[in-house]
């Protein structure tokens, strides 16, 4: 009795067997390859376009403003054209990555761009440069020459670094848009204004990039033109550089996107591009104003 028992339960196994097999052998597509993943992706965008299934419910969701509102829901119902998936997770890679990028050229700026200055004052060859033909016409020189360089600078650091991205194979990506679908509970604001294509997006970044960047060159340009000496520059650069880590990392984290906290502390859109702007023009006036105001006085004298 237990025999024909056992004989029963191993016959219903191998059938199982056989059935799981057949199945597995039916999502196998022509190329050999299992389709098992396509549709994992196509399960999770399912789950996620529930929230988005009638603008009824979406323009009902908390946790948008009715500005933001409006325009998600004219982006995700009216403007159709740039629908394609995105993995979630690949816009935050991106942005950490060249965030990572412009706090190193922040330090490498830091070393190489003001110690030049500071070192002519020091060995006292800036008396000797503002004695000659051209006066203290020769801070202009410098200032181009600085700007110059930080720009080489940067160029080459995001040229090289961001270079390696293409070892990632994430070049079919540019063409898809800026917001996916794949959004959980969690990650409410994982959204955007923008109807820009990931490649478009990339490109926002590095200008981002750029003009953090030369903005911190050019305030770095001013504190070397006032610092007497290596220790009082150090003392300056140090707070200096700290601030433009922390406002490197709220303007790049997320940039374009309502999850942003530069974007949730002002609510405006954009904001991480007018704050790049705003900061390159602050701080790349500081210079400008002590090379004027500096020949000013020699041609006073």
């Amino acid at each position: 009795m237990v025999s024909i028992f056992l004989l029963a339960i191993l016959e219903e196994e191998k059938e199982t067997v056989k059935q799981r097999d057949a199945i597995q052998q039916d999502l196998i597509d022509d190329t050999g390859h299992s389709m098992v993943n396509n549709i994992d992706v196509l399960q999770k965008l399912f789950n996620s376009m529930k929230q988005f299934d009638s603008s009824d419910v979406f323009l009902n969701n908390e946790h948008y403003t009715e500005k933001e509102r409006e325009r998600l829901s004219e982006t995700l119902f009216i403007e159709e054209g740039w629908r394609n998936i995105l993995p979630t997770d690949l816009t935050m890679i991106f942005a950490a990555h060249f965030e990572s990028i412009l706090k190193l050229l922040i330090f490498l700026l830091s070393l190489l761009i003001p110690s030049v200055f500071v070192r002519d004052r020091l060995l006292g060859l800036q008396k000797i440069q503002w004695s000659s033909r051209h006066g203290r016409k020769i801070l202009w020189t410098q200032f181009a020459s600085g700007m110059t360089a930080s720009f080489l600078l940067i160029t080459c650091g995001v040229g090289f670094f961001g270079s390696l991205l293409y070892f990632t194979d994430f070049t079919h990506y540019f063409s898809n848009g800026l917001n996916s679908f794949f959004i959980g509970s969690e990650e409410p604001l994982l959204l955007s204004f923008y109807q820009w294509t990931f490649g478009q997006w990339l490109v926002r970044v590095v200008v981002l990039v750029y003009l953090i960047g030369m903005a911190y060159s050019g305030i770095v340009l001013f504190l070397s033109q006032t610092s007497k000496h290596y220790l009082s520059l150090l003392m300056k650069i140090i707070p200096v550089g700290f601030v433009f880590i922390f406002i490197a990392n709220r303007v790049l984290k997320d940039a374009f996107y309502l999850k942003n906290e530069l974007y949730q502390w002002i609510r405006i859109p954009m904001i991480e591009l007018y704050a790049g702007i705003f900061l390159f023009v602050i701080c790349i006036s500081l210079p400008i104003i002590y090379c004027i105001r500096r020949q000013n006085k020699d041609l006073l004298n």
